[in-house]
């Protein structure tokens, strides 16, 4: 058994991170065209707009915690306040022990809910790009063939126009920072991988990360992947692949 560490790199400095840069319009995305009867696409793009709100919220509460984890006063008030409606902090009492999960559990499930929520956007994007690409064929059969980043990295469907419009082409803006294909890992080691408990009391107390090991088809024989990742990269490249697929499926609208 080897273990093989995974860090994500945005490929830009840190610093370059503006927290509601991606926050979204519906006059920002592309005029998607209606698929009479069946998927209303203006409702599904809304609804990616309100998660993407969401996911900046939630890392709001991700560095917070972090900041409160690693504060030498856990009783801060302006920590405590931030986050206490969201039940993120609270006081420490003898009832928590008992009812409340530790607060590095509170950590760690939170990072998992982000990458559960990154994820979904995505395979909504992959959705949407085949409704777009496919129409007459959907229209037909009912059947998304293509419905997620996992499917679409097969190599059933390298040579689709919804792989070029997902992960780029000589046409289409492309990502070489690999960044769908660790979301892909991370999402499927947090959700199916028994080693994942094994990451449960990892944090990093520089800066608030993403920490995971995945054993592929949870088959402990071969290579151990450690997902280790700066979590404002892993924002990064969800903010840049978000707006390279929106470019994207623009290009495929104008260009048909």
């Amino acid at each position: 058994m080897s273990i093989l560490e995974i860090n994500y790199d945005a490929g830009r400095s840190q610093k370059t991170y503006e927290h509601y840069v991606l926050s979204l319009y519906s006059a920002e995305l592309p005029k998607y065209p209606n698929i009479i009867g069946e998927i209303n696409l203006f409702l599904l793009s809304t609804d990616i707009i309100q998660r993407i709100r969401y996911i900046n919220l939630k890392f709001d509460m991700l560095i917070e915690l972090h900041k409160y984890i690693f504060s030498s006063d856990r009783n801060l008030p302006q920590n405590i306040n931030k986050l206490s409606e969201e039940n993120v902090l609270d006081t420490f009492n003898a009832v928590d022990y008992v009812t409340k999960p530790a607060i590095h559990y509170k950590y760690k499930l939170l990072t998992e809910e982000l990458i559960f929520l990154i994820k979904q956007i995505f395979d909504n994007l992959v959705q949407i790009s085949y409704i777009i690409t496919n129409s007459e064929i959907f229209k037909e059969t009912k059947i998304i063939s293509i419905d997620n980043i996992g499917t679409l990295l097969s190599s059933k469907h390298k040579e689709s126009i919804v792989h070029d419009i997902i992960f780029g082409s000589d046409i289409y803006g492309k990502d070489n920072t690999k960044y769908l294909e660790i979301i892909n890992d991370l999402f499927n080691s947090q959700k199916h991988c028994v080693l994942n408990a094994d990451s449960h009391q990892l944090i990093s107390p520089e800066v608030p990360s993403i920490l995971s090991y995945y054993a592929k088809h949870n088959n402990l024989n071969g290579k151990i992947y450690y997902h280790n990742h700066n979590a404002y990269h892993i924002m990064m490249g969800f903010q840049d692949n978000i707006l390279r697929i929106l470019k994207n499926q623009k290009r495929y609208i104008e260009l048909v």
